[in-house]
């Protein structure tokens, strides 16, 4: 649920911003976000590199709800092990698990400039019901430094899988 008011706040932010009439209303910016669609919602997640994405839920034949999975195809990582170490490590630091609770990797961009991979982790303290959490990680090369930058993103404990009603 945190996961989803941080995305409908952004929105109100970004609406908010890029309007051009100075007697826009909450009502309006609550209209924007009902309206947009699941490639506007996961252009935000994309963007903000989230573990999560939005698709359309086939078992709700009346309106259209989006309902979160994890990004990315099912793979072997190919990230280093060197980075792999140092990944699993600084996850170990901030977030009380690591190696030993990994679940899988999913690819979510290879290429030549930068690899995103969401990894999946047993977490007894996430407040989703498979206790499963997952963690961006986020290598980008620089080739004028020679250098390679690692980040992660998301929550160290996942939230529960939020789901979002669009109307019928």
């Amino acid at each position: 649920m945190n996961k989803l008011t941080i995305i409908i706040l952004s929105v109100f932010w970004v609406t908010g911003c890029a309007s051009t009439n100075s007697n826009t209303s909450s009502d309006s910016s609550s209209a924007n976000v009902s309206n947009m669609t699941q490639e506007q919602w996961n252009e935000i997640l994309i963007k903000s590199k989230s573990p999560v994405r939005l698709i359309k839920d086939s078992s709700d034949k009346g309106a259209i709800e989006l309902i979160e999975v994890w990004a990315g195809v099912a793979g072997e990582s190919g990230i280093s092990e060197r980075y792999q170490t140092m990944a699993f490590n600084n996850i170990k630091q901030r977030c009380g698990y690591g190696k030993d609770k990994f679940i899988e990797s999913r690819i979510v961009r290879s290429d030549d400039s930068a690899m995103e991979e969401v990894w999946l982790f047993n977490d007894a303290k996430s407040y989703r019901e498979d206790k499963v959490s997952g963690m961006t990680i986020y290598l980008q090369y620089d080739s004028v430094t020679n250098y390679i930058q690692g980040e992660l993103f998301g929550k160290c404990h996942s939230g529960r899988g939020t789901s979002l009603g669009l109307g019928s």
